[in-house]
């Protein structure tokens, strides 16, 4: 829903959404009391303007990634996140297979989609900065059976 409200992504840094003039004002306020209720608005001050949360531009520009197409590199995400911050880690996973990243180990995950945008906003908004590493490369083949990201 937010990312029709929004195209390109470099519009979500300090994006701020007002509510549209509708002929159904109740239907609009119900959209966006729906989106601050998920946390993917907050208001700003007392006027009628929002802002978008964290939660908010990552799920806008997951929506603007599945767009895209492979440029032939290779991104990968390696962690070591310690066992305290499970649910952190597991929060972590599951943002990078909603953006179609291929597990090839439990801590090395793989897409040929170029989201390292999105990437470095999942792993800020869990605070996983410290534990985290997005590699950018191409895939050189040692042997001649296939690798599970080339395919």
């Amino acid at each position: 829903m937010l990312a029709s409200m929004i195209r390109t992504s470099n519009a979500i840094k300090d994006f701020v959404i007002r509510p549209p003039r509708t002929p159904d004002p109740k239907w609009s306020q119900r959209i966006f009391r729906y989106l601050q209720t998920e946390g993917y608005i907050e208001p700003i001050g007392e006027s009628d303007n929002f802002y978008l949360t964290d939660l908010g531009k990552i799920n806008t520009l997951q929506e603007i990634v599945k767009n895209r197409k492979s440029d032939g590199r290779i991104r990968a995400v390696i962690f070591d996140i310690p066992e305290k911050l499970k649910s952190k880690r597991n929060g972590l996973r599951y943002r990078l297979s909603q953006l179609g990243f291929k597990m090839e180990q439990k801590s090395v995950w793989s897409s040929k989609i170029p989201c390292e945008d999105l990437v470095k906003l999942v792993v800020e908004h869990h605070e996983l900065g410290k534990y985290t590493a997005l590699i950018i490369g191409t895939i050189l083949p040692l042997d001649k059976r296939s690798h599970s990201v080339s395919s």
